[in-house]
């Protein structure tokens, strides 16, 4: 099925068509119609029942209001065959369908070539449908008629056994039924903690806006505003359930996770490098837990989860959104993320025992020796270097690391702004944090409030250049670049494989290296003065993210990952 997008329509015609489509939501719209499709008869208004009982006036073209789709989701892409009349179905059941047979809207030519249909497929597609609307057809007397229809294709074509099974299935509406059906059901969003100057939040609405612009149905539930909502939850089925490090998918009661309770992929977004969560998967070691997988910025977590903790995960970094018009560059230069002392953690490392506190220090100076390493490679070598096996109770070991692992981010994120003050360049921050760094009080650092997650999204559009510094992920991407890149703000970032093999750098982005600090002030001081390089970086970057980094890019993303994961549960 082919799928495009015309003013604020979108038209899905079945393989095979062929014509000047756009004119049906041109019409559309200018009628004020919110679903028009094309059948063999003149213009006529459809019911759910004349579209269910007369499946061949359709002819497989649909240009439906966008609004439309939110309520009714987008076509079913578990089903091979007529998912076009299986969509216009759906629509039928919620608002009144105008069909025409084209001839009388200008511009349009409408052929349909020849489709060599998957017999079998549009068989399986006749079952489900029966099954749905069993109900519906048993009270217009047609449902014994429609198994008969089937039965004579299938005996026709050789293959009644095989349907014969599988139209059970469907009538009994069982787990094979819901593996086809669960595609059309709502994509469960949860809001989490107002967390991190409520990030979090911001990206399920952002993604959720987004899943929905491609046709989506979403339902957001927030834990904090209606959490007894949640248990109405049981025994629904959804397309997908996503949460942004949500503690929801631990609920259980009497070692029964809840969330086997619920139909759909569970999938939790995930900032942090997964060592966090080790007590998290070791407490729940013995438990059969619910079948969650994991979305990560970083593509080294993607590994780290399958091979530590035998878990699905997926790169599926964090995006951005463009604000409305164009952002005046209010500010030079800025850094949007927070200060915090890195000798706290040295403090805690200190009091560890001593065989531990060695280990500490010696991936410490691994960490500052090689600084684009990632954090579990540094401690690999620090366990060789004092004659350990380095595979043999790693993640135990590993685990004591969290404190070192923030102890070395925090401690370069100093040396960048040090760096950064010290050549005398002004730099504009954002929170009560920097007051209690070594940095308060210098003239050209300039404290700002703090800011919620939109009101940054501004700042970062508004600034000439913006400072990034990665919380050691080694192979990511963030959020701060994506809304920064899509304001056409010059991205000043340290060094990420995923940004020196997906960024053209001096280009589209400008990368630094941690062990080469001394550069950086040079970098901002050259973009500073060039107004014409800084443009062109900017307009350059903005494309780039436009095209990969929107929440529209991840929206897509993701239906393609549950595209590729049928599941019966």
């Amino acid at each position: 099925m082919q799928e495009f997008r015309a003013f604020d329509y979108i038209i899905f015609s079945e393989d095979g068509i062929k014509g000047r489509l756009e004119a049906l939501a041109d019409y559309a719209r200018k009628e004020n119609l919110a679903v028009l499709c094309v059948t063999k008869r003149e213009k006529e208004i459809l019911t759910f029942v004349d579209v269910l009982l007369d499946e061949n006036n359709f002819v497989g073209i649909i240009a439906v209001n966008r609004e439309i789709l939110k309520e009714t989701g987008s076509v079913n892409r578990i089903l091979k065959e007529k998912r076009g009349y299986e969509l216009l179905l759906r629509i039928a059941e919620i608002t009144t369908v105008h069909a025409t047979n084209a001839t009388n809207i200008d511009a349009v030519s409408i052929k349909k070539e020849p489709h060599n249909a998957n017999i079998k497929e549009a068989l399986k597609t006749d079952c489900y449908l029966i099954g749905k609307y069993r109900d519906d057809l048993k009270r217009n007397g047609c449902f014994d008629n429609a198994i008969k229809k089937v039965f004579y294709r299938a005996v026709k074509h050789g293959i009644k056994e095989e349907i014969s099974v599988f139209l059970k299935h469907m009538i009994k509406q069982d787990g094979v039924f819901w593996g086809i059906a669960r595609d059309t059901q709502p994509i469960l969003l949860y809001k989490s903690d107002d967390i991190c100057h409520n990030i979090l939040n911001l990206f399920s609405e952002q993604f959720g806006k987004a899943l929905q612009e491609e046709g989506q149905r979403v339902e957001f539930f927030d834990n904090k505003k209606d959490a007894s909502k949640f248990f109405d939850y049981i025994g629904k089925q959804f397309k997908a359930i996503v949460g942004f490090h949500t503690k929801l998918f631990e609920l259980n009661y009497k070692n029964i996770f809840l969330h086997d309770l619920i139909g759909g992929g569970k999938y939790n977004f995930i900032t942090d490098h997964p060592i966090y969560y080790r007590n998290w998967f070791k407490y729940h070691s013995n438990i059969p837990l619910v079948n969650v997988e994991f979305l990560t910025l970083d593509n080294n977590y993607v590994n780290f989860y399958k091979k530590y903790y035998s878990k699905n995960a997926y790169f599926f970094p964090p995006a951005g959104t463009s604000l409305s018009g164009t952002s005046p560059k209010t500010y030079p230069f800025t850094f949007l993320g927070s200060w915090a002392d890195y000798r706290s953690s040295l403090r805690v490392i200190r009091k560890q025992e001593r065989n531990i506190r060695f280990l500490l220090n010696r991936f410490l100076l691994i960490m500052k020796q090689n600084t684009d390493f990632t954090s579990e490679k540094a401690f690999r070598l620090a366990l060789q270097y004092y004659g350990m096996n380095e595979e043999e109770n790693f993640l135990e070991y590993f685990s004591v690391c969290v404190d070192a692992m923030r102890c070395i981010h925090w401690y370069y994120r100093e040396k960048v702004i040090s760096k950064i003050l010290e050549e005398g360049l002004e730099l504009h921050v954002f929170g009560n944090s920097w007051y209690k760094s070594r940095f308060n009080g210098y003239p050209n650092l300039i404290i700002h409030p703090p800011v919620e997650a939109k009101e940054g999204v501004r700042i970062l559009q508004e600034s000439l250049i913006t400072l990034n510094v990665m919380s050691w992920h080694k192979a990511g991407f963030t959020e701060r670049i994506a809304n920064a890149l899509l304001g056409q703000t010059v991205v000043v970032s340290d060094w990420s494989e995923y940004l020196e093999c997906n960024f053209d750098d001096g280009n589209e982005i400008v990368l630094f290296r941690l062990q080469h600090l001394d550069e950086l002030p040079k970098m901002v001081k050259e973009l500073m003065t060039n107004e014409e390089k800084r443009q062109d970086i900017g307009k350059k970057g903005f494309e780039k993210a436009l095209r990969f980094h929107t929440w529209q890019a991840r929206a897509k993303e993701f239906l393609g990952i549950l595209q590729n994961e049928v599941r019966v549960n």
